[in-house]
């Protein structure tokens, strides 16, 4: 809540790319949402609308359990980037890792 204002975008995430990322955490990922605010960059400088909005972005799993809360920033149109957190050691990374699971 900051300066007496509170929104919230009517929004959907179309796509996610990459889909798979190593459990050590660190890969970019974009997620391609609608209804995001963006602003091209012009010559005369200044602070972009993107850059004045704080993005979090959740990733969540109910089985195996997972539920962190990460930093992301609007990127282009339609675009939020963030990266993936290290999971070794939780739940779901204990599931991932005994699977095999690969990224080919």
């Amino acid at each position: 809540f900051d300066r007496g204002l509170l929104a919230f975008a009517a929004s959907v995430v179309y796509r996610v790319s990459p889909h798979l990322a190593p459990s050590a955490g660190g890969t970019a990922v974009r997620a391609y949402v609608t209804g995001l605010p963006f602003e091209a960059a012009d010559e005369g400088g200044g602070t972009l609308v993107q850059d004045m909005i704080p993005v979090k972005v959740r990733l969540q799993c109910e089985s195996p359990f997972l539920d962190v809360v990460l930093d992301g920033k609007v990127v282009d149109v339609d675009t939020v980037e963030f990266f993936t957190p290290g999971i070794s050691g939780t739940p779901f990374g204990h599931v991932v890792e005994r699977e095999n699971t690969t990224l080919a």
